[in-house]
């Protein structure tokens, strides 16, 4: 309570009296609900008096996401299982576009996750985490590219087993050659020669195959750096050494997808088919019709000048992509010819890259 006190001696002349504290006037302060993603906040109190916390609020984690079916049964988020962080485009072999992609552990750990490709035709080609390659800048899925297709928009989406999905992305090997050509770096100018080369041999496939020539590959190169050079198959023949009874060699044809295929031909009358071999490794042949084929796959820029030995019981066949070159060089097709040209034009370079 209030005293008095004299202001000479310093006498208390009125006794000051305590009063009781008087306590605290609590308020409740509301919590707050953890969410998916963000923190909550259990309920607290405060005194509305003085502002001193009464009950601390404590933390409560983010509950986290349960996932289902794609998505979160709690907030509806779309799961995303990942993120693309770029495209390179497979020079020095196989022509292919390699994707780049940053996955959740989730996504990582699921033997069932993979990319579906959707290739210009419309097919859907599908890689599995299996077959694809953990770097330091993601994991790297890639997608084969047909010459012809050099031009066209290849697109990619990664699905989990749980029916989750990442975006669609997109690249085109020629916007990545284009970037190539107008780059700078060492690396870049390292591989100019042989990107020249790829798009002529794409260009040179469209018109063969009559697809989207209105957008070649090579229209982006100088007028001189489009001139192919006749190549000189003379030394490129094939020989067929031995026989077999019952074996009759009818002919060969390449395939030019995203690595060039040699296709062989082959009348077989026997019950039992010898034994069929490719440098000596054993392979099987595929009725088609009245013929049976046998498939030479894998062979890349690189080595299409590199002679295979077909061998079927005592017959033996040797015979390299540039053996159909030579016969072609041979014949009227002027746009058959003009692929034979690039691709071996492709070839020469690809052996110095």
């Amino acid at each position: 309570t209030a005293g008095k006190k004299c202001t000479v001696c310093g006498e208390v002349t009125v006794a000051q009296e305590e009063i009781p504290a008087l306590g605290h006037t609590e308020e409740d302060v509301a919590g707050k609900d953890a969410t998916c993603t963000e923190k909550g906040l259990t309920a607290g109190k405060k005194c509305t008096v003085c502002g001193e916390v009464t009950v601390a609020q404590e933390e409560i984690p983010a509950l986290g996401h349960s996932w289902e079916n794609g998505s979160c049964t709690v907030c509806g988020q779309k799961e995303v299982p990942a993120e693309i962080n770029g495209y390179t485009v497979s020079l020095g072999g196989e022509i292919g576009v390699n994707f780049y992609l940053t996955l959740t552990d989730k996504a990582a750990a699921d033997a069932e996750t993979r990319v579906d490709f959707t290739l210009p035709n419309g097919t859907v080609q599908s890689v599995s985490i299996a077959d694809a390659v953990k770097t330091d800048n993601g994991y790297v899925f890639t997608c084969g590219v047909a010459a012809k297709e050099m031009t066209a928009v290849i697109k990619g989406q990664l699905f989990t087993s749980t029916g989750a999905s990442s975006d669609v992305f997109k690249c085109c090997v020629k916007d990545y050659a284009e970037k190539i050509l107008d780059g700078t770096e060492q690396e870049y100018i390292d591989a100019q020669p042989l990107v020249k080369a790829m798009l002529n041999y794409g260009a040179a496939a469209q018109m063969y195959f009559d697809y989207n020539t209105d957008n070649l590959a090579n229209d982006i190169l100088s007028e001189a750096d489009k001139v192919v050079a006749d190549a000189d198959f003379a030394d490129y023949g094939y020989a067929i050494t031995g026989k077999e009874e019952g074996v009759t060699y009818y002919g060969s044809r390449l395939t030019l997808e995203d690595e060039t295929l040699i296709k062989h031909y082959f009348y077989i009358t026997t019950d039992v088919i010898p034994e069929i071999t490719v440098n000596g490794e054993k392979v099987e042949a595929e009725k088609k019709g009245d013929l049976y084929e046998v498939v030479i796959d894998g062979i890349v820029a690189q080595d299409l000048d590199e002679k295979y030995e077909l061998k079927i019981g005592g017959l033996t066949l040797d015979y390299n992509a540039f053996s159909y070159g030579k016969l072609a060089a041979q014949g009227e097709d002027a746009m058959l010819i003009n692929v034979m040209n690039a691709l071996y034009a492709y070839n020469q370079v690809a052996n110095q890259y």
